[in-house]
């Protein structure tokens, strides 16, 4: 898949946690499996113009659904937040800039 794709491997891998992929378009990153989750894509990395907007959108028809700043130490996400479903979001913009990596 990383050849067909062109994706490049980030310069520090955590091969205990994730393996991470980029074309510098599109990330494709393989977090393992824990023990009773199940296997599914159900993790997503959006970048968007006004984080604060997608919230409040978000907060009419989902109003107990909690988002969660991220520490500045993450090379993508600002906010991460879940839908009903149980599918997490990460939420970044623009111009984060503590992007690093494959997600520059």
């Amino acid at each position: 898949m990383r050849s067909y794709f062109a994706y490049r491997l980030p310069k520090a891998s955590r091969p205990k946690s994730a393996v991470t992929n980029a074309d510098g378009y599109e990330d494709l990153n393989i977090n393992f499996r824990r023990p009773g989750r199940p296997g599914v894509l159900d993790h997503f990395g959006v970048e968007v113009e006004s984080i604060h907007e997608i919230l409040d959108r978000m907060d009419r028809p989902f109003p107990k659904v909690k988002a969660l700043r991220r520490l500045i130490n993450r090379p993508f996400s600002s906010i991460t937040t879940y839908d009903p479903d149980g599918n997490f979001f990460n939420l970044s913009h623009p111009d984060k800039n503590n992007k690093k990596d494959i997600y520059t």
